[in-house]
């Protein structure tokens, strides 16, 4: 009997089988890595913000100033100011409605004085011609009669000339000394009268207001 030479088998042969199982394993494998990695991908892409690019700032150059030579004015020195000149203070005449000759330089008017104080006059007395002798009045302003004066002294009744010719007063000086203790307290007219040897005035008498109070 005629023997057939056996083929000698591959012992490295695959089977169609191993094949299928292992495509399958394969495929299982790249379908694990899939599912993992590819939603983390799309999830990242997700995330970071898409940067645009942004246009590269050109600086401008800044226009250089043209420095213009300018010409600094010359200004005048400073004109002094004028010294101030002060008015020179004049002396204040006290009495002013007076005339000369019957002027009245102490009191002043509105000047008080307590009842029983010794007012006292000074001033001028005099005439261009004729004189005579002055005298000091007074009234209560509530008087009635405008005429009624009463006396507080007559120059040509002083006790140390009561034989000399009248004597003027023509510079101011102590005219007279008027005891305020027979009068009641008000206010009064004073008066000053000069009279020239026809008893007549021939100037204003100078009158004057003061007041006497209570002490």
């Amino acid at each position: 009997m005629e023997q057939i030479p056996s083929t000698p088998t591959n012992r490295f042969a695959i089977k169609p089988r191993t094949i299928i199982v292992f495509g399958v394993f394969i495929a299982l494998v790249l379908a694990g890595i899939m599912l993992t990695f590819v939603p983390r991908l799309m999830a990242q892409n997700q995330s970071e913000p898409t940067v645009e690019p942004t246009a590269r700032a050109t600086s401008t150059p800044r226009p250089t100033a043209t420095s213009v030579p300018t010409e600094i004015p010359t200004l005048a020195p400073p004109t002094p100011a004028p010294d101030v000149v002060l008015p020179t203070p004049t002396a204040v005449t006290p009495i002013t409605l007076c005339e000369d000759g019957s002027n009245l330089l102490a009191p002043r008017e509105g000047d008080t004085f307590t009842v029983g104080a010794t007012v006292v006059f000074s001033g001028t007395a005099n005439l261009p011609v004729d004189y005579s002798y002055y005298k000091i009045q007074y009234q209560t302003i509530l008087t009635a009669d405008p005429d009624l004066w009463a006396e507080a002294y007559r120059s040509e009744e002083h006790p140390e000339k009561p034989f000399y010719p009248p004597t003027p007063v023509p510079e101011p000086s102590v005219l007279a000394r008027w005891n305020t203790s027979a009068v009641e307290p008000g206010t009064y007219r004073v008066r000053l009268v000069v009279l020239d040897k026809y008893s007549n005035t021939p100037i204003k008498p100078c009158v004057i207001l003061v007041k006497l109070t209570v002490p």
